[in-house]
């Protein structure tokens, strides 16, 4: 079952069957969501980029291409490609223990992969991750990043973005 709330481009796998059966509990999870994010602490923000200065840019739009019966896999999208060496995700402890791989998508459609691997549970006391993670292959120009998980319950995606390169 998938719950997906646009403005924050955030998808849920969970308790929603349908997005009509979630609207009263949007504007509640959203806050909520910006409250943990704006006061995440720094053991609760992991991966090799996740010191790297630059411009986050914020995926302008997202979409379960998959939940139900396969992997789930959600894509967001950006306005245009971005050149970039890094990715970010915010994520439950659940999702980043079901995490399988992030594909990038180039301006012409072609998908390459971003990162694979199995990710470490959450550290202690922390109920969103903050994941920075640079290309496997280094810069590229991003349109859009796939996230793929195992197969799992309550998962949580959201502030999917990458870094501007300068």
């Amino acid at each position: 079952m998938t719950r997906f709330v646009p403005p924050l481009l955030l998808a849920l796998c969970g308790a929603c069957a349908a997005l009509s059966g979630c609207t009263d509990k949007r504007p509640r999870e959203v806050r909520e969501l910006q409250a943990k994010l704006a006061t995440l602490p720094a053991q609760c923000t992991i991966g090799s980029a996740a010191g790297v200065s630059g411009s986050w840019i914020a995926a302008s739009q997202a979409v379960p291409a998959s939940t139900s019966g396969a992997a789930p896999t959600f894509v967001f999208t950006f306005k245009e490609p971005i050149r970039t060496p890094a990715f970010r995700i915010a994520l439950n402890p659940k999702a980043l223990h079901n995490l399988d791989k992030v594909e990038s998508r180039d301006a012409q459609g072609n998908w390459s992969l971003a990162w694979a691997g199995g990710q470490a549970d959450a550290p202690a006391g922390c109920d969103i991750v903050q994941m920075a993670q640079p290309f496997v292959s280094g810069r590229r120009d991003v349109a859009a990043l796939r996230i793929t998980f195992r197969p799992g319950d309550r998962l949580l995606v959201a502030n999917t973005s990458v870094l501007k390169a300068d």
